[in-house]
């Protein structure tokens, strides 16, 4: 069995001070690199809430130029709990717009495919804007988890939902359906999310994971992790907190002396799904 681990960054660098937001990005580009995970790193930018193509070009460079995969985003809690077209599709068009024009000017390839919705939100309307703008991959299914966005409304119920779980394909309105095998969006199941909030990081889920893959005998698993800069950030978010990042580090490192994982981004994942 081939054991892809797949470490995604969601891009809130909420921090007051710009410059601890950059030195966030750039201590996180440092320890993948030191991990070997550099160039198999996925970010997913918020570009609406923070401007990262104008506050951390550098950041961007260097991710570019290691072959790290960028998808971007959104928070949706200005909406209010109604996730209704129209509005969701101008907060998801703002920021791709913004981010694919920063892509062609500096003359990167400006389509982004994949998109995560903040707090892993889960509405079909929602789904319909990101199918409007041309995305094609999305990663909001936390199986066994139920959660609401940052201002208390609903977001996810995915408790009904099994671990180990395989990436699927979905529409608008069948994303929980997780045996499916067509449409437009690739689905990319999140095995874990948090570095230090919720408790860290939780190897007896991904232990059930792991049992889950081999149950199923698959030829390709992946697992998915996501977290975000700001915890690597001490309590107060003034400066960054060493033993986070060394616990960040840790965490590759036993993911890939205890699973066997190789570390992966989501289009190394997608590619490996489609050359089989």
């Amino acid at each position: 069995m081939r054991k892809l681990f797949l470490v995604t960054v969601d891009c809130d660098i909420r921090a007051d001070d710009v410059a601890l937001r950059q030195e966030s990005m750039a201590v996180l580009l440092d320890t993948f690199e030191q991990t070997g995970a550099a160039g198999h790193i996925t970010w997913t930018l918020n570009e609406n809430d923070f401007e990262i193509t104008k506050n951390h070009q550098d950041f961007l460079h260097e991710a570019l130029r290691r072959g790290d995969t960028l998808g971007i985003h959104d928070h949706f809690e200005p909406l209010g709990g109604n996730y209704e077209f129209g509005p969701a599709l101008e907060i998801c068009r703002r920021s791709k717009e913004s981010v694919e024009a920063w892509l062609a000017a500096n003359g990167y390839p400006a389509e982004i495919p994949l998109h995560r919705n903040g707090c892993l939100v889960q509405h079909p309307e929602i789904y319909r804007a990101l199918q409007e703008l041309g995305y094609t991959q999305v990663s909001e299914v936390w199986p066994e988890n139920a959660r609401g966005d940052r201002e208390g409304n609903y977001a996810f119920d995915n408790t009904e939902m099994p671990v180990g779980i395989s990436p699927y394909r979905h529409d608008t309105d069948n994303f929980a359906d997780y045996t499916s095998t067509t449409g437009h969006f690739l689905h990319f199941p999140v095995t874990h999310m948090f570095l230090q909030l919720g408790g860290g990081f939780n190897w007896e889920t991904m232990a059930r994971w792991d049992q889950a893959f081999v149950r199923q005998d698959l030829e390709l698993a992946s697992y998915l992790w996501l977290f975000h800069p700001y915890e690597i950030m001490d309590a107060e978010r003034k400066a960054i907190d060493p033993q986070m990042v060394e616990t960040l580090a840790q965490i590759i490192a036993r993911a890939q002396s205890e699973y066997g994982v190789e570390l992966a981004s989501i289009e190394e994942c997608r590619e490996a799904i489609e050359n089989g």
